[in-house]
């Protein structure tokens, strides 16, 4: 599993970033720069509730 872990998985998130950045345009920009509040929402979710759900799952199932 070294190999896949350590050269075939980050090469694959890589090209999967990539791929998703190409179709990015700048009216994508704009949009979040004008009207940011379903960006800050995402945000908001993204740094604190998903660490909370992970931490009480992990939590869960390292208990029982």
């Amino acid at each position: 599993m070294g190999i896949v872990t350590d050269v075939i998985l980050p090469l694959s998130l890589a090209f999967i970033m990539f791929s998703l950045g190409l179709g990015l345009s700048l009216s994508d920009f704009t949009r979040v720069f004008f009207k940011p509040r379903d960006f800050l929402i995402g945000l908001f979710f993204q740094i604190i509730v998903l660490p909370m759900g992970y931490d009480s799952c992990s939590c869960t199932w390292w208990c029982n």
